[in-house]
């Protein structure tokens, strides 16, 4: 009788003991490197959160990650909780919920999100129409489009604190910048400029950080590049433009040289009538033109600097 008592004391405490040991592990390794997804068992490496929202780590740059961003980018009109993608605890992830932007941690992505919020009222419509251009990093001779830029100075003077703060305690973690329309201008000349190293802040906190970023119907921010100074960075903005989106296509210089074949169509009784989204246009070439542009050879002047 005494053996077994013994014998059921002994399981027990084994069992108390293994118990506890797993509860240690668990408190230990807080984040852990495998979960299940469904029937199978997933590498998840830092995202905890995405791991029991019952998701799989997006492999970056894939298309699963442009579609999640694209969700980003939109949100920026109005950050609807319940629309956020999945794993995102808007309480613990949202760092700033501002009316031109927003800054959300995302761990399924394993990087640090801005995006910026296109035009919706006649301030951001003047924002957009500021086609002055302005000089953009000293030494490249390189001149943007004057509110455009203005609006990322704007949002960074906001977020830069906040980045380099998360981006130090997640260091493994990215930095991405989406938008749409005049948001996606906004995040090409972030890309840009925190990918620089004369003008990232993130070269001046001495952290090395991949910077990315996507735009959806991106208008056209550098206007003028004499020494093609931003080319190696092409690879880190990715825009996407659906069909022939006149914002996407419509930089200051390609709209100054569809005028003038506009006007040399319009003078050779060369061009086509259609209705476009309820628009009288012309269509020269691969150009379409509202009617009241037809008649500004002023325009031609815009390609140049100032």
């Amino acid at each position: 009788m005494e053996v077994r008592i013994q014998k059921r004391s002994l399981a027990l405490f084994f069992l108390v003991a293994f118990v506890a040991l797993l509860l240690v592990v668990n408190a230990v390794d807080d984040v852990p490197s495998k979960c299940r997804l469904g029937d199978e068992e997933v590498s998840v490496g830092l995202d905890k959160r995405c791991c029991e929202a019952g998701l799989q780590s997006i492999t970056p740059f894939s298309e699963s990650e442009q579609v999640r961003v694209m969700k980003f980018a939109n949100l920026a009109y109005g950050l609807n909780p319940d629309l956020l993608p999945h794993g995102i605890d808007i309480k613990k992830d949202l760092l700033i919920n501002s009316t031109t932007h927003f800054v959300v941690i995302d761990h399924c992505l394993h990087a640090l999100v801005v995006s910026c919020r296109g035009t919706v009222d006649m301030a951001d419509a003047f924002t957009d129409l500021s086609f002055s251009s302005i000089p953009f990093i000293d030494g490249t001779g390189a001149y943007v489009h004057k509110g455009f830029f203005e609006r990322m100075q704007f949002i960074m003077n906001q977020i830069n604190p906040t980045i380099i703060h998360e981006l130090t305690t997640y260091t493994r973690y990215r930095l991405i910048f989406t938008g749409h329309s005049l948001g996606a201008a906004a995040a090409s000349l972030f890309t840009i400029y925190y990918n620089y190293p004369s003008t990232s802040p993130l070269t001046s906190a001495g952290l090395t950080v991949v910077t990315t970023g996507y735009g959806y119907a991106t208008p056209g921010p550098i206007l003028y590049d004499p020494l093609n100074a931003f080319s190696s960075y092409h690879t880190s903005f990715y825009a996407f433009t659906f069909h022939d989106d006149f914002v996407s296509r419509g930089t200051v210089a390609s709209i100054a040289s569809a005028l003038i074949q506009c006007e040399d169509a319009a003078a050779q009784n060369h061009y086509t009538w259609i209705s476009s989204y309820g628009l009288s246009s012309y269509v020269v070439r691969s150009f379409v033109l509202t009617l009241s542009s037809c008649s500004r050879p002023e325009t031609r002047s815009l390609t140049k600097p100032g």
